[in-house]
């Protein structure tokens, strides 16, 4: 496979990993290693149509929806006072209310509007538009809804429909991407870009793969107090991506991931230079200082105690148009920290390997500042 069709294939697994376990890690080399795609849209409608394919296959997702309509036959309950006022017991049709079987529920509602969605986009390549085509034959039956009405924070799983938790996280990815394509007049993804919804995937991927490989740490997002700045409105909430907290020897290690397109900036003189004139982005180095610093003043372990080891590590997907080198660890204020990065278009193994040789620093007690 090209690092092409490994980029697919490994953003699905993040996303399998985030919202499935080790559950849907299969992932069908022979029937999608030829796959090609040309831009965001065809990214994407690959990723969603290998997720509908497992699911259809077990039938679309149905609930109960409660109904109100003027019928023919009592069914459920009779509103009487709706139907004297229409007159529909003269017609001998009642209004009444009853619950029905149907595709029409909300998860399937946002399936359908991404898939019409991406079907009006004139950048989605034309192979796969029949593709969607056959998806939507599936839910002629589902409204089509306004973007702006979905409230993605109330949409509830259970044991029927937690396998379209990663679908609906995926559509919602899209429809961001869409919606910014279409207010601009263009859309602004490139190979790999500093896009919040993938670099809050890569996030939540990171997150449980430590906290699953690494079962004898608490692995958590960790806010920070500000103590004396908390009382102030405005003062944005400091909080980790991933904080990996070893209470027993009072140790912590901070990482914070990255999805950018680019990694270093220019030197202009100052700041880490760095090889062929580059350096680390300023804000991110401050942020990973900022998070350690804080951690050795205010956080304290489950007993009370204050940490005596933090250590921070900057954690970069790389990218193919800005290749780079780890950093050894560095001191900075007398803070212990690093910069990593792991190419996500390699293959999966050596993906899991770099994630864990780097957490394993931390685990053996081998991070130490360069002399």
């Amino acid at each position: 496979m090209n690092s092409g069709d490994n980029k697919v294939r490994n953003i699905y697994y993040m996303l399998c990993y985030v919202f499935r376990g080790e559950n849907l890690l299969n992932f069908d080399e022979g029937k999608y290693s030829t796959e090609k795609y040309e831009n965001i849209y065809d990214f994407y409608t690959l990723l969603l149509c290998i997720m509908l394919d497992r699911v259809i296959k077990k039938g679309t997702y149905k609930t109960y929806i409660q109904n109100t309509d003027e019928i023919n036959k009592v069914k459920g309950k009779i509103e009487f006072s709706q139907s004297i006022s229409n007159l529909s017991i003269k017609r001998c049709k009642p209004i009444c209310t009853y619950d029905e079987f149907s595709n029409n529920n909300l998860i399937n509602q946002i399936i359908v509007t991404t898939i019409n969605k991406l079907l009006r986009n004139e950048k989605l390549g034309k192979k796969y538009k029949p593709r969607l085509n056959r998806y939507r034959a599936f839910y002629n039956d589902v409204d089509i809804i306004d973007v702006k009405t979905i409230k993605w924070n109330t949409i509830k799983y259970d044991r029927n429909n937690k396998a379209y938790s990663f679908i609906v996280y995926l559509c919602k990815m899209i429809l961001d991407e869409v919606v910014i394509s279409e207010k601009d007049g263009k859309s602004p993804f490139k190979e790999f870009k500093d896009d919040q919804a993938l670099e809050d995937l890569f996030e939540r991927f990171l997150r449980v793969f430590i906290r699953k490989n690494y079962p004898q740490f608490i692995v958590k997002s960790a806010n920070l107090d500000y103590n004396e700045f908390e009382k102030y409105l405005f003062v944005p909430t400091m909080k980790t991506d991933i904080s990996i907290l070893d209470d027993k020897n009072r140790r912590v290690f901070v990482i914070d991931a990255k999805f950018k397109d680019h990694i270093l900036n220019d030197a202009r003189g100052n700041y880490f230079t760095g090889r062929d004139d580059k350096v680390y982005k300023r804000e991110d180095i401050f942020q990973i200082n900022t998070y350690v610093e804080n951690y050795k003043k205010i956080t304290k372990t489950s007993k009370g105690e204050q940490y005596e080891e933090v250590y921070g590590c900057l954690l970069y997907a790389q990218t193919p148009d800005n290749p780079f080198e780890d950093s050894p660890y560095m001191s900075l204020n007398d803070n212990i920290i690093a910069v990593k990065t792991v190419d996500m278009t390699s293959n999966w193994n050596e993906i899991e390997t770099k994630i864990k040789s780097i957490v394993d620093d931390f685990v053996n007690g081998t991070i130490k500042k360069e002399a």
